[in-house]
């Protein structure tokens, strides 16, 4: 048995990526930004509390809605995507069994245990479906088989692959109890034992196969009704008729979930509603489909608790109807990231079918923007997304053209640009097809969005001016060719656009010297890896420009960087581009965010990739080896320079976490903490307040010298070593810092001491 148990405190110092002092890199306080609102299971513990599992972690509440509890893979589980919640009936423990095969159990104490057991199995399918309890044993259902756990000793017994004349490794979806008899719900129908034989012995099940004339073999649930065992498929409710399963009840809707309640009624789910063995619909208010339920029977308080595909649970107690929504983003999918002037987070989630609109995040609470609760955007297929200096959120669709939110107090104003009100024009085949790629804003506000318009007449790139009027230019290669997806500015007003993923020809770069209708001026070219073999590839992900004005590109084959821009408006341009695959290979980037230090991070993936400003060495690496992120696949990247919070987007959710990188400050303003700083128990000391290109010196009363660094930013930290990597000793030191861009000093007093 891998078992663990491990403090909440151990837990974060664990998931805290610290790289060299001098480069100043550091990321702690992870938080997780993950959807709670695709229910996957639910129970209720011993104190009438409901849990629920979704596939962005954990929740409870009571059920009034009140005292609403999150558990995540940060500090908590080792997985956040939970496909099975399951109480124990004596101990009150959680059971919780991911998609990925770990099973996280939480006692009465706030502690977490981990097995790890079926994980490291590697099965070709670890998920966990369901877990039941019979005396000492859990018996765990999944796609590797059924496995039986000693809960008394914590050891698995046995495993259990084949059952009957079924298919080895055949999936267990359900598992129904009654008296000494284990029931399975399997892929090729059901089957029985008794709970005392050896369970991995497929001569001790009895299987009933589904019958082939329903054409549906796989069942997904299991009740016992009145001396009568029942199996769900989603198209078929079949009953166990002289060992045969014959067609009780059809839809051709979905089933989702069987029970019989108290032996007295059976109810089962199809994805509009309840219904009781007399096909009678059982009245519970719903606005989305129905993913199973479960009855909710303690004391004089009976009902159900429902499941739904993307809006939570619907609370349903003596007539009590209560929809509980998790606070959360709608999507685990943030395609794109983009902080605002006063710091919130906005999203933009995926394309269609995918696609859940967009969200912000303020710091504390998520409000998401979808097509149901706001008609006036559209859709929902918004993957890129720009906020303004002057607070506009501009989203691009896949599909449905731009949109540009205007704050108005707690209200918003949206306008839409499709083919009806703009220049914009969609595919050859489909013309309000508008697939529209990352927008940015001049300096001027005017907005710019490039285009993906496939092989079709209509401009590759769009400028919409401050009073929306727009404007198109096209490809000056070939003007039929619309492969565009990425831009970047740069200081001279050149937009740089990159070829889309869809079929990328190469890099296009427009400047229209500041007058949108005089194109006599304009200089419009392409770059391709046949013009410059230094370009690693003619898609090109994501493009930024730099604090220095270089423009880095970002390619799923490698990085490069324009050192000099301003060559494009040249009347003879001899454009440099650097090849940087020397430095990282050939990594698919996704995202480039340029800090406030001019560090440039990379979202690839294989994690996160930091490298210095001038692109010359990496200076850290964030994967799943170093944080609490759970995948390597990164996407998009967020930062608030103000702040150093960085999002990181993923296909599994966003997460947060606190970085050094924080724009410096406007004059010294020196504070340190903690005060006095104890060596031993502190770990290091933030040196807050810095202007900018700070150099640090720690130097005793005496002006000998303890330790130099050089920062660009409004934080520092110590780690309370000298130059030779000793620990400094007991005593007062003074921080003196000047930086070489203002020639202003400061000095802020320390004291230091070490033991407990």
């Amino acid at each position: 048995m891998n078992r663990v148990r491990i403090s909440l405190m151990i837990i974060g110092m664990i998931f805290v990526a610290v790289f060299d002092l001098n480069s100043q890199i550091r990321l702690d306080n992870w938080v997780a930004h993950t959807s709670l609102v695709q229910t996957q299971s639910i129970d209720i513990d011993l104190n009438c509390r409901i849990w629920a599992a979704s596939s962005g972690g954990v929740y409870s509440i009571k059920p009034d809605g009140t005292d609403y509890r999150v558990f995540r893979n940060i500090d908590q589980m080792l997985d956040i995507d939970i496909t099975t919640i399951r109480i124990h009936p004596v101990s009150g423990k959680v059971f919780a069994g991911s998609k990925n095969g770990y099973l996280d159990i939480y006692d009465n104490n706030g502690n977490w245990t981990h097995v790890t057991d079926i994980y490291n199995q590697k099965f070709s399918n670890p998920q966990i479906n369901d877990i039941v309890f019979h005396g000492d044993k859990a018996f765990i259902a999944g796609g590797f088989g059924l496995a039986v756990i000693d809960l008394s000793k914590m050891v698995f017994i046995e495993t259990a692959r084949r059952f009957a004349g079924f298919s080895t490794n055949s999936p267990v979806n359900r598992i129904l109890l009654d008296g000494e008899k284990i029931w399975i719900a399997t892929t090729g129908g059901i089957a029985s034992a008794s709970v005392n034989d050896m369970l991995a012995n497929p001569a001790n099940w009895v299987g009933y196969p589904s019958n082939p004339g329903l054409f549906e073999t796989s069942i997904i649930d299991i009740a016992i009704f009145k001396g009568t065992t029942y199996a769900m498929s989603e198209k078929f409710i079949t009953k166990l008729v002289n060992d045969t399963l014959r067609e009780y009840k059809s839809t051709q809707d979905k089933y989702t979930s069987i029970y019989s309640v108290n032996d007295s009624l059976m109810v089962y789910s199809n994805i509009f509603g309840l219904l009781n063995s007399d096909d009678k619909l059982i009245e519970i208010p719903h606005s989305d489909f129905v993913e199973g339920f479960r009855p909710y029977n303690f004391g004089d308080k009976s009902g159900y608790i429902v499941k739904y595909r993307n809006i939570g649970i619907g609370i349903f107690i003596n007539d009590i109807f209560t929809n509980y929504i998790p606070d959360s983003p709608l999507s685990n999918v943030s395609n794109d990231l983009s902080v605002d002037k006063d710091g919130v987070l906005w999203v933009a989630t995926d394309e269609d079918p995918n696609g859940k609109g967009f969200a912000k995040f303020d710091g504390n609470t998520w409000k998401n923007f979808t097509l149901k609760e706001y008609p006036q955007i559209k859709a929902n297929s918004y993957n890129r997304i720009t906020t303004s200096r002057d607070g506009r959120i501009i989203l691009g669709s896949y599909g449905s053209g731009l949109l540009v939110v205007e704050p108005e107090g707690t209200n918003y104003k949206f306008r839409h640009f499709d083919t009806s009100n703009s220049v914009l024009i969609g595919l050859s085949n489909a013309p309000a097809y508008l697939v529209c790629g990352k927008p940015r804003v001049d300096n001027s506000g005017n907005i710019w969005v490039p285009m993906v318009g496939n092989e079709s007449p209509g401009p590759s790139l769009v400028v919409f001016d401050k009073d929306y009027k727009s404007y198109g230019f096209v490809n000056p290669r070939n003007s039929i060719q619309r492969y565009f997806a990425s831009l970047a500015i740069d200081f001279y007003g050149t937009k740089w656009v990159g070829g889309s993923r869809t079929q990328g020809l190469g890099m296009m770069y427009l400047n229209e010297k500041g007058t949108l209708t005089d194109r006599s001026d304009d200089i419009s070219r392409m770059i391709t890896q046949n013009d410059n073999s230094n370009m690693p590839d003619n898609t090109h992900n994501y493009i930024e420009v730099d604090k220095s004005g270089y423009v880095w590109i970002g390619t799923p084959r490698g990085l490069a960087v324009i050192a000099n821009p301003s060559s494009a408006i040249a009347s003879q341009p001899n454009i440099n581009i650097r090849n940087l695959n020397r430095l990282i290979g050939e990594q698919n980037i996704n995202y480039i965010l340029v800090d406030a230090q001019n560090n440039k991070w990379l979202a690839t993936n294989n994690g996160i990739l930091v490298i210095n400003p001038d692109g010359s060495d990496t200076v850290g690496t964030i994967n799943i080896s170093n944080s609490p992120l759970p995948t390597n696949e990164i996407v998009s990247i967020g930062y608030n320079e103000n702040t150093g919070q960085m999002y990181f987007g993923s296909k599994m959710g966003i997460y947060e976490a606190t970085s050094l990188s924080v724009l410096p400050s406007a004059s010294y303003n020196i504070t340190c903490y903690p005060q006095p700083f104890n060596i031993d128990k502190d770990n290091e000391l933030i040196i807050d307040g810095l202007e900018d290109y700070s150099d640090i010196r720690i130097v005793t009363p005496a002006g000998i010298l303890v330790r130099k660094m050089f920062v660009n930013s409004k934080k520092a930290i110590w780690d309370g070593k000298d130059e030779n990597g000793n620990k400094a000793p007991n005593g007062v030191y003074l921080i003196m810092a000047t930086s070489s861009s203002t020639k202003h000093s400061a000095v802020q007093k320390i004291a230091v001491l070490s033991g407990n």
